[in-house]
């Protein structure tokens, strides 16, 4: 059925509660001892399905004990048990995300052996949620798209959601930000199994493009020596990936409005309709709403290609996420180029994270490559920024570079998780600063997400440390 893990100090109320959940055939472990307990949770957890703890314990409070598994294991349910809360605290700690609340004594021991059921199908689904988004966070598919940010983990979350389905998807975001890796991941994820066909729209003239997407007869103009196929017709049982949809024709337009409606389309030259099983992704950097204001857009065929709607946001919108890419680069390019680099200095960091990136991440992954390839030494330094990044970033008003010598060095070495790198240069500047709201503003992390984090780790802020 599962495994339970029980937490009360009162033994009485353990074991009462261990025999009516073994009775109704599930394994149970009980523990006095919060702090015993969390040891065997980690050094058992995968065999383990929900936690019921008490609130008032003298070791560590029941909510302490759900904030821990929250951090460690946000897919395993906690259900709280008290005698001493309020209402008031059962509000507060379901809204923090605990799974429900019980009031001791028990009125109703078969609604908790009902609940608990519950619990842990809920668990089963999250962990699947929680294991395909990290899947997707790690995925070659992501190469570029590497990020633990908020905005990122949403968009991982998104994908998993709409891949399966047969819908429509419009990928919005400025040039560089991953467009054409979101298409890719969700083609991969998705259950068709035809190829994944890539088209530039803005690369070819309406003529050629037209040719291109629907293929042409033998002899429907001139130098059309045989019948060719189109892209549509060779995605099919697959998905098409139109980037760039904002520079198509009204002409095409019209006809990729009727692909989208009947699934069907004739070749250029040809009177024989043609149907498909085609998935379309389109993707642009402009303003689709505009350009139908301005009348170069057809509104029908926007709302047909928007069914589902994923923005990729700007990388300077992210910062956060710009050293765990500082190291994926360094790392790639390191083996790429046969170089020794062993990491970056703060300062240097300090400099690529307050830069506004115009070309996102593929401009911080051609930056990353320069340096690497140029610099006579094993670690990055402000000298081997471009100078353009270094001038516009020194002329912004609000950013401050120490001049004193630099004593550390972070070193991110191949084979380290993404996860300590960021560990690594949290604690580096916390160390330095003896600031954590500095810290957060210095790299765009939330002041609590920030704390959120410190608390994972166990880390306790020294007594000296400021808010």
């Amino acid at each position: 059925m599962g495994q339970i893990v029980i937490i009360d100090d009162e033994y009485s109320i353990a074991d009462a509660l261990a025999r009516f959940f073994q009775m109704n055939g599930f394994a149970v472990s009980t523990f006095q001892n919060p702090v015993i307990a969390l040891d065997f949770i980690d050094k058992n957890i995968d065999n383990i399905d929900l936690i019921l703890t008490d609130l008032v314990m003298p070791e560590m409070s029941g909510q302490q004990v759900f904030q821990k598994i929250k951090n460690d294991y946000p897919y395993l349910p906690v259900i709280v048990i008290s005698g001493k809360a309020t209402a008031s605290d059962a509000v507060t700690m379901m809204k923090e995300g605990v799974y429900d609340f019980f009031i001791k004594p028990f009125d109703n021991i078969d609604k908790i052996i009902l609940i608990a059921k519950k619990a842990i199908e809920w668990k089963e689904t999250k962990k699947e949620n929680l294991d395909l988004k990290t899947k997707l966070s790690e995925s070659t598919v992501f190469q570029r798209l590497i990020g633990r940010s908020k905005k990122m983990l949403q968009i991982y979350e998104l994908v998993e959601q709409v891949a399966p389905t047969k819908a429509s998807i419009l990928i919005t975001g400025e040039t560089g930000t991953g467009k054409e890796e979101i298409a890719e991941a969700i083609h991969k994820l998705s259950q068709r199994q035809g190829k994944l066909i890539k088209v530039n729209c803005a690369a070819l003239t309406e003529t050629l493009l037209e040719s291109e997407l629907f293929g042409h007869e033998k002899g429907a103009f001139t130098g059309a020596i045989k019948t060719k196929l189109g892209r549509f017709e060779l995605a099919n049982g697959g998905t098409i990936f139109l980037d760039e949809i904002g520079e198509v024709s009204q002409n095409i337009q019209v006809k990729l409005l009727r692909v989208l409606q009947t699934k069907q389309f004739e070749r250029v030259g040809g009177e024989q309709s043609i149907s498909v099983d085609v998935r379309i992704i389109a993707a642009t950097n402009k303003d689709l709403l505009e350009k139908i204001r301005e009348g170069t857009f057809r509104e029908d065929l926007y709302f047909r290609l928007n069914v589902i709607h994923i923005h990729m946001p700007a990388l300077r919108e992210r910062t956060e996420d710009i050293p765990l890419l500082v190291k994926y680069f360094i790392d790639r390019f390191s083996k790429d180029h046969q170089r020794q680099i062993d990491g970056i200095t703060p300062k240097a960091l300090k400099f690529l994270m307050a830069y506004s990136w115009p070309g996102n991440v593929r401009e911080l992954m051609n930056v990353i490559e320069n340096m690497v390839i140029l610099t006579k030494e094993t670690i990055l330094d402000i000298q081997h920024i471009p100078q353009n990044i270094v001038n516009e970033v020194t002329k912004k008003a609000d950013f401050i570079i120490n001049d004193e010598p630099e004593e550390d060095i972070i070193k991110i070495k191949a084979g380290i998780s993404l996860e300590e790198v960021e560990k690594i240069y949290l604690l580096y500047l916390l160390n330095k600063y003896k600031n954590k709201a500095k810290v957060a503003q210095i790299t765009g992390i939330g002041r609590k997400t920030l704390y959120n984090k410190l608390e994972k780790w166990g880390i306790i802020p020294d007594k000296n440390d400021q808010e």
